[in-house]
């Protein structure tokens, strides 16, 4: 089970949508970038920055250069927090189905 706080912390800020945008990058193969997450997270560029560096510093995240261009950097999800997204993910997704009945439509309250 996921640790309330740790889902409190990442939902009530940018982080969450960052990471989100990490995570689904990653899921499709593909480098994402600062810009990129500041955009998911609609917060300035300099405050993603800032974000990214703290959440880099707890091992959330890590930063690493491009083979094609070095002066960019990608970002890249720790395994420990990929796992967490996943969990939070199948929760949300179990979550949703059980509130649904058979048929797809909203089953009626009990």
């Amino acid at each position: 089970m996921i640790d309330r706080r740790t889902i409190k912390r990442f939902h009530a800020n940018a982080d969450f949508a960052m990471l989100l945008s990490v995570y689904l990058a990653e899921a499709e193969g593909r480098e994402t970038y600062q810009c990129e997450v500041a955009q998911a997270a609609t917060i300035a560029s300099s405050t993603a920055h800032r974000k990214l560096g703290d959440m880099v510093r707890r091992g959330i995240l890590a930063r690493k250069r491009t083979i094609i261009d070095r002066r960019r950097v990608c970002l890249i999800l720790a395994a420990e927090t990929r796992t967490m997204l996943e969990t939070l993910l199948d929760h949300i997704a179990r979550d949703r189905q059980s509130h649904h009945s058979v048929d797809g439509k909203p089953s009626e309250p009990t």
